[in-house]
């Protein structure tokens, strides 16, 4: 009896840790997915936004290097492990962490300039045409409440931050582009832990409706003004900082990505791009291998800097897509189109991988030692590869008696 318990429980289990993993990719029917949210957020089940939520207690994280040199404010959390690209293409590791002070060390020198041959597939990139329809972005943001102090009067406005008004500007530059951009502009309050959960079927509504090549979550940082505040070709603007999650199975083509559309501003507007950060989170960056969080200023900035920020922004978009930049108000470009990497086959890898070690937990538990786990694999194999060929047998048999029968009666 109490084996037969052990079992059971181990089953629920392996039964509960599917479901979790299932929720969190995605992959769960959306009535189901939504009846289960409640139940995992108030348990705060591990990985439920706990490497997302940014600092809420006015303060933010100091990233130094070696010297003392300041790399990178952020109120986005940090942790040991974390990596960041600067603006020079200095790419630090974060190495230790002392109250608001995070240390990095230099772990080398990023070559993200664009190559001539890269800049070669670019181009020929924008004579092709593709079954999509052209070339498409998605936008959404996670933290609707987001706003600029200077411009809102407050950090935060529920329902209605200025971050609102800049993703519309980056939608209507991109679309003057001749570049289809769909902007969804559903609210995932409150602004908490979960939020990313919440926005997840934002993300995914665009990716099954619009299909993007890109997809977009536009937020602000929480850091005095002077770390965004630059000029750009004579323009008073914020910075823009991309953000890539590594904890989620498409981090490697997120960061290339990343790495291109940094070249291209570097290129096109110098002084805009704002580095890469690379940390814990996943920020729904699984579902596109050119899915990217992008910070426009900060909460100190003016909304007007930061809507000349995104506009700015705007500029690199065709040419990461590698499509021909179209007149303002015409009907489309070209179709670039960016290459699955194949973080989807990793996601499926991972769950059989769960799938596979459960069942032999749940094996070796049943049968109480390795032998008998064996000998209980070989025993339910050998049953039903014999059901399996008995019933091949049996059907073959009666289609060679059919065939004799249609045989005699031809004759």
């Amino acid at each position: 009896m109490r084996k037969c318990l052990t079992s059971v429980m181990i089953l629920l289990g392996v039964l509960a840790v599917l479901t979790v993993a299932s929720w969190q990719q995605g992959y769960l029917p959306e009535p189901v997915a939504e009846a289960i949210s409640p139940v995992f957020n108030s348990l705060g089940v591990i990985g439920m936004g706990k490497y997302e939520m940014e600092r809420d207690d006015g303060r933010y994280y100091t990233v130094i290097d070696s010297r003392g040199r300041v790399l990178m404010e952020t109120a986005l959390p940090v942790f040991v492990g974390d990596e960041y690209i600067a603006e020079d293409n200095r790419h630090y590791r974060i190495t230790q962490i002392q109250g608001d002070t995070a240390q990095a060390e230099l772990i080398g020198y990023e070559e993200i300039a664009l190559s001539p041959e890269e800049e070669a597939a670019v181009a020929a990139l924008a004579q092709t045409v593709e079954a999509r329809g052209g070339a498409k972005v998605g936008i959404y943001h996670t933290h609707d409440d987001e706003a600029y102090v200077p411009s809102d009067g407050k950090a935060s406005i529920k329902g209605g931050g200025g971050i609102k008004d800049v993703a519309a500007q980056l939608q209507k530059a991109i679309q003057a582009k001749g570049i289809t951009c769909d902007l969804n502009d559903a609210s995932h309050a409150p602004h908490d832990a979960n939020a990313y959960h919440r926005s997840r079927r934002t993300a995914m509504e665009l990716m099954r409706k619009a299909r993007p090549q890109i997809l977009l979550d536009v937020h602000r940082d929480a850091v005095p003004a002077r770390a965004y505040q630059s000029n750009v070709g004579g323009q008073d603007c914020t910075k823009v900082k991309l953000v890539v999650g590594r904890q989620n199975p498409r981090y490697s083509a997120n960061l290339s990505f990343a790495k291109k559309v940094k070249a291209v501003m570097d290129k096109t507007h110098p002084g805009l791009s704002k580095g890469i950060f690379i940390g814990r989170g996943s920020y729904n960056q699984d579902l596109s291998p050119a899915a990217l969080l992008i910070e426009v200023g900060a909460d100190k900035n003016s909304k007007d800097q930061a809507m000349r920020g995104v506009t700015l922004f705007a500029d690199v978009i065709p040419q990461v897509l590698g499509v021909a930049t179209a007149a303002p108000g015409a009907p489309g470009a070209a179709v670039g189109r960016v290459v699955d990497t194949g973080g989807s086959g990793r996601a499926i890898a991972w769950i059989l991988g769960i799938l596979i070690v459960a069942g032999g937990a749940f094996l070796l538990l049943s049968a109480g030692n390795w032998p008998g786990a064996v000998g209980k694999l070989r025993q339910l194999g050998g049953k039903e590869w014999a059901n399996l060929l008995g019933k091949v047998r049996v059907l073959s048999r009666r289609e060679s008696s059919s065939d004799s029968t249609d045989d005699r009666q031809e004759k």
